[in-house]
């Protein structure tokens, strides 16, 4: 498994690396829930400025809600995600990756690290006279025999054209 995280890693990075064309746009944004519960991420389109495929990579922490915990849960969620619309505005977000998982300390499990696959479904809205950025989604988490079908986020950011961000007159 760490195989594929390393391959999925090397592959985004490269994907972040390359040239752009045209008008490709990159995202930042803060994430609650999804997979990498209290994340920030910066994505890349990949085809269009605003429609088709495109990747993530983020770093977040999860939490330990434990006096007794001194050490912390960091997840490093890495994705692909395909945007779909009829217009510039509202798309449909569908994509799959995987999220590394490193855990020092933890209350139950003391160390550990592990990774597990998500997927999404949720709805992107990125209005063309601002650079906000909002979606909502679902985030079905796969680790091992498990599935946990019901589990999604928010997120919140900003859209950068080739990494300067569109003022409002552009």
């Amino acid at each position: 498994m760490r195989k594929v995280l390393h391959i999925g890693i090397f592959l985004v990075a490269t994907g972040f690396c390359r040239p752009a064309v045209g008008q490709l746009l990159h995202s930042g944004y803060f994430e609650l829930g999804g997979p990498g519960l209290i994340s920030v991420n910066i994505e890349r389109r990949l085809e269009h400025p605003t429609k088709g495929f495109g990747m993530r990579l983020g770093v977040g922490v999860i939490p330990t809600f434990s006096d007794a915990a001194t050490g912390g849960i960091l997840a490093f969620p890495v994705g692909l995600n395909y945007l779909l619309g009829r217009n510039e505005t509202s798309h449909l977000e569908l994509g799959a990756g995987l999220t590394y998982i490193k855990a020092e300390n933890t209350p139950l499990k003391g160390d550990f690290d592990g990774t597990f696959g998500h997927f999404l479904v949720g709805y992107r809205y990125q209005p063309q006279k601002t650079n906000l950025m909002f979606r909502v989604f679902l985030s079905p988490v796969y680790s091992g025999n498990s599935l946990n079908p019901l589990y999604g986020g928010v997120s919140i950011g900003f859209r950068f054209n080739n990494g300067i961000v569109r003022g409002p007159s552009q």
